[in-house]
């Protein structure tokens, strides 16, 4: 009866020490000392070892009390179970070591097995062990292997997790490096996107250059021209005025017999001159100066503007100002060849990109005049309808293969011939008016000509396509919609 007591005393503290904590140390430690408490030992040891294809660590000792380690019998203790070990490891045998009760010196000690995990020993200096106890002590054993293989579970998650959590921490560092990588390069796509809008407004602008030229030294001719005259008139109103000046100055044929003289050479110099022309002339040249001079301000102040760099933002702006300063800028390229037919509706000011829109209406007006072989008409239409502003740039020259529609808008591809155009004028035309959430789109029949209809929403929302590159548009849709004539 007294064994039985004792038996349920250890199985209960033994529970109670694996209960309490899943900390494999401290678990061993606890249920060392109910074995040693109960059972009235002087020591004991647990040794834990490692065998393949098993979670545990490499040999592990815990002992009570500590001092117990420089003792003669804990030596051949240590000697004894440390021949089990190695035998147990390289074993295929999966019977348990029966108990062993060695006396070594003056003390009798209980070596047993953990099933899969290690052995205990419990050594008395005093007295022996209850052999009575030795079966059940066994049965404990193997509950303690199983809190012991839980631990060793416990541990390994705990070293998963850490593990996942190393591996996501490098990956996200990994994931972060990449995105910082594409951002990069996105900052640089756009640079370079920038660069290439640049360019082609730097070769519209070239192109635009000799028929500026002509425009500027059409006026400058006649101003300085009407400036040389001018001068020719004044030194004769000058003269005149010094003759008139002396005569009213008190000269009379009573006083100064040269005073009729003086006043039939006024005479003949009113009527040789004829000064009264002179006068009204030289208003009308003045005026024709002016006008000249305002032309040479107005075309050198548009294509400035139009040549300017875009760092500006979204300023509300009038679409059909942006048309005529287009024209003003193309009209080298259209008077020869083109009747401009302009249909101008009142539109509301948008937020936009002026200088951006007039680059759009150059490139489309240029392509009309070359698509126009001899001689020409150009419409320019604009209207609000709704909640959108309508552009229709029409003309009437040869017009555009239908294999031809779909590819407009791809960069670099152009029908010119080679050196007459880099083929981004649509491409860069079309990315312009997408950022402004429109759409730019094309009718044309071969020799009856080519219609570009652009459509602007008056609110200005931008679309989806002004958060992705313009260049990049051909790879996120398979449908491209058609554009203009000539490229």
């Amino acid at each position: 009866m007294e064994t039985d007591i004792k038996r349920f005393q250890i199985i209960y503290e033994i529970a109670m020490s694996i209960g309490r904590s899943l900390d494999l140390e401290q678990m061993l430690k606890q249920s060392l000392s109910v074995f040693i408490d109960k059972l009235g030992c002087s020591a004991g040891g647990i040794f834990l070892y490692v065998k393949p294809g098993h979670l545990q660590p490499k040999l592990r000792t815990f002992l009570l009390p500590r001092i117990f380690a420089g003792s003669e019998e804990y030596n051949e203790l240590t000697d004894i179970i440390n021949r089990m070990i190695s035998e147990r490891i390289v074993s295929d045998n999966e019977e348990l070591f029966p108990p062993k009760l060695l006396t070594i010196g003056s003390s009798q000690n209980l070596v047993l097995e953990i099933p899969e995990t290690g052995f205990i020993f419990l050594n008395k200096t005093d007295s022996k062990f209850d052999r009575e106890l030795v079966s059940p002590l066994q049965e404990l054993t193997g509950r303690l292997s199983v809190a012991c293989i839980a631990c060793y579970q416990k541990d390994a998650l705990i070293q998963s997790q850490y593990d996942l959590e190393l591996r996501i921490a490098h990956r996200t560092r990994e994931l972060e490096s990449s995105n910082n990588e594409l951002k990069k390069a996105y900052d640089e796509l756009q640079k370079a996107q920038n660069q290439l809008v640049l360019s082609e407004k730097m070769a519209s602008i070239g192109q635009l250059a000799a028929g500026v030229a002509h425009e500027i030294n059409n006026p400058t001719g006649y101003i300085s021209s009407n400036l040389h005259t001018m001068t020719e008139y004044i030194n004769i109103i000058e003269t005149f005025y010094e003759l008139t000046n002396k005569l009213v100055s008190g000269f009379t044929p009573d006083t100064d017999p040269d005073s009729t003289e003086i006043t039939g050479i006024i005479k003949a110099l009113i009527e040789r001159e004829d000064l009264p022309f002179v006068i009204k002339d030289s208003k009308q040249l003045l005026e024709e100066s002016i006008d000249g001079a305002d032309r040479i301000k107005e075309i050198v102040a548009g294509l400035r503007k139009f040549g300017r760099s875009d760092n500006s933002d979204f300023q509300e702006a009038d679409v059909n100002q942006a048309i005529e300063d287009a024209l003003r800028l193309t009209w080298n390229e259209l008077k020869y060849k083109c009747e401009v037919d302009k249909k101008l509706g009142k539109l509301k000011p948008i937020p936009c990109k002026a200088d951006q829109l007039t680059q759009v209406f150059i490139n489309i007006l240029v392509n009309a005049s070359q698509a126009i072989e001899s001689h020409g008409k150009v419409t320019i239409e604009s209207r609000l309808e709704n909640d959108m502003i309508i552009i229709r740039i029409s003309d009437d020259g040869k017009g555009i293969p239908e294999e031809n529609l779909t590819r407009l808008f791809d960069p670099f591809f152009t029908t010119k011939e080679v050196g007459k155009g880099t083929g981004l004028g649509l491409s860069i035309s079309h990315g312009i008016i997408q950022k402004h959430g429109g759409i730019i789109e094309v009718e044309s029949k071969l020799e009856k000509g080519t219609t570009f209809i652009i459509k602007l929403p008056v609110s200005g929302k931008l679309s989806k396509a002004q958060t992705e590159p313009p260049f990049l548009r051909f790879l996120n849709s398979s449908n491209t919609p058609p554009v203009s004539s000539e490229v």
